[in-house]
């Protein structure tokens, strides 16, 4: 009955897959960036739960949970095409190869090296020859097609920023030139003249005069991780920016002042 209920499990979660892929994450990550932002490394490790590894109710679980994920990553390595992008709505975007890097590197895959390390290299590249130009020269814009924008940018910018120090020479090379240029970009979109109420804050394009809170997850979740790096010369100023964003979005009384402020139509919510 066990493998039963987890086989409908994975079976739904593929069939959500492509149409709730940036949506589903949106405001879990509003939710937490205040935390990402404001706790340092200390705060998070003294309050971490390890509800998985100490309560029976979890443990039971640890087994067909990991052999779910290992059907999950050998789908994924199987969907990959040729061309290193993959089938479905946002699969020709850099977010959907950048997010797959990401799903092996949670396992504990590593580029190069095991039965995934190709896969994650493919993903690395499709992701470095993803760089716009602009007056001829690279911009940082990692971007193939209009959907995505900058969501595929900066869920790609943390790939680089993750993988980064865990590759060969010649792709790290890569890595060095093309991931500053666009963690600037993140910085200088952050920096564009907006209204009070969406100061400090990301929305789809690099220019936007507006902003919302999953996109500025993810803008935040990528300078965080550079910074971790050790790439933290540009990066510095963006914390004290994002965090008043989120107080602002936080501060709000009742449902409709947090849509607005959000730019969302309660008409149009799902």
């Amino acid at each position: 009955m066990r493998n039963e209920t987890l086989n409908l499990f994975e079976s739904h979660l593929m069939r959500q897959f492509e149409s709730s892929l940036f949506r589903a994450v949106g405001f879990a990550l509003g939710c937490v960036i205040v935390g990402l932002v404001l706790l340092g490394p200390s705060d998070r490790i003294a309050n971490s739960a390890r509800g998985d590894e100490e309560s029976p109710a979890l443990v039971k679980y640890n087994v067909p949970v990991d052999e779910s994920v290992e059907r999950a990553l050998e789908y994924l390595a199987s969907q990959q095409r040729d061309d290193n992008l993959f089938p479905g709505q946002y699969g020709d975007t850099t977010a959907v190869p950048a997010l797959v890097g990401m799903a092996f590197l949670s396992k504990g895959h590593s580029p190069g090296l095991g039965p995934y390390g190709e896969t994650i290299n493919r993903c690395i590249d499709l992701v470095l020859a993803s760089e716009q130009q602009r007056d001829g020269k690279p911009s940082g814009y990692l971007v193939r097609t209009g959907a995505g924008k900058m969501y595929a940018h900066c869920i790609s910018t943390l790939f680089l920023s993750e993988v980064s120090g865990m590759v060969e020479p010649d792709r790290q090379a890569k890595i060095d030139e093309v991931l500053p240029r666009a963690l600037q970009l993140i910085v200088d979109a952050q920096a564009v003249q907006k209204q009070e109420q969406f100061q400090g804050g990301w929305r789809y394009e690099p220019t936007s005069n507006d902003a919302d809170l999953s996109l500025t997850g993810w803008a935040v979740m990528a300078l965080r991780s550079a910074r971790l790096n050790g790439r933290k010369s540009r990066t510095q100023r963006y914390a004290k920016r994002s965090s008043s964003y989120c107080d602002a979005s936080h501060r709000t009384r009742t449902v409709s002042e947090a849509l607005a402020i959000n730019r969302i139509s309660p008409t149009t919510r799902r």
